[in-house]
C-alpha cells in the first residue's frame, strides 16, 4: 500500500529527523521520516478512516450515528451474552456470528418494527431464527424467568397481564398476600363489591 504523503522539508534532525509532509486529502502533518519511508506512516489517517467507514457501510446499517434498529439489537444480544451473568447459559446461533453475523440475522428477522425489541420465545434456549421474534414490552414482560404465571379458567397468564385485567394494583396484590389470601383470590377479588365496575380477566 503506498503512501499518500509529499515530502514538504526537514523540521529537525535529531535524535529523529523528523519532516513535514502533505497528505494527498490536503492535511499537513508532521512525522519521523523513518516512518514514512518504512510504511508505518502513510496518510494523515485518512486511510484509517477510509478503512472504518468502508467496513461499518458494508451492509448499509452500523453508522455510528445512524445505526439501524435491526443491527443495534443485534449487537446489543451479542454484547448481552458476553458480559451479562444472566445471558451466560444463552448462545448466540453460528448463522448470527462473525463478520457475515449481522447480514444472516437481518435476513432472518427483518428490520425491527417500531416500539418493538428482540425476544427469545423460550429464555432457556439461545438466540436463533426459530426461537427469536420482535415483541412489544408488554411481551417482553411477560416473557421473563422472573415472571410469575398464575392459573385462571384453566389457563396460565403472567401475573402482570392478570393483575392489569383485573384493574387492581400490584401493591394490593402482595398486601391481601400477606393477609394469608390466595394469588389468585388476590388478583380476582374486586377492590370494593358494592361498585358495579369489575374486572372481568381475561378475554
Amino acid at each position: 500500500m503506498g503512501t499518500r504523503l509529499k515530502y514538504l522539508g526537514d523540521v529537525e534532525d535529531l535524535p529523529l529527523r523528523i519532516c513535514n509532509f502533505r497528505c494527498e486529502c490536503g492535511v499537513e502533518i508532521t512525522k519521523p521520516l523513518a516512518w514514512v519511508r518504512h510504511g508505518n506512516t502513510t496518510s494523515c489517517g485518512c486511510r484509517k478512516r477510509e478503512l472504518v467507514a468502508s467496513k461499518n457501510f458494508k451492509h448499509g446499517n452500523a453508522e455510528r450515528e445512524n445505526a439501524s434498529g435491526a443491527y443495534r439489537s443485534w449487537q446489543a444480544m451479542n454484547q448481552r451474552v458476553v458480559v451479562n451473568p444472566l445471558y451466560q447459559d444463552r448462545e448466540v446461533c453460528v448463522r448470527w456470528q462473525g463478520e457475515s453475523g449481522f447480514k444472516h440475522f437481518l435476513e432472518d428477522m427483518g428490520e425491527r418494527p417500531p416500539q418493538m425489541s428482540l425476544d427469545s420465545r423460550n429464555n432457556e434456549k439461545g438466540y436463533s431464527p426459530s426461537n427469536c421474534r420482535w415483541a412489544t414490552s408488554i411481551q417482553q414482560a411477560n416473557n421473563t424467568r422472573s415472571n410469575v404465571f398464575v392459573m385462571y379458567n384453566g389457563k396460565l397468564y403472567p401475573q402482570a397481564e392478570l393483575i392489569n385485567a383485573f384493574g387492581i394494583t400490584h401493591g394490593l396484590v402482595k398486601n391481601r398476600m400477606r393477609c394469608g389470601i390466595s394469588r389468585l383470590a388476590a388478583i380476582t377479588t374486586p377492590v370494593n363489591r358494592s361498585k358495579s365496575h369489575k374486572g372481568t380477566g381475561p378475554k
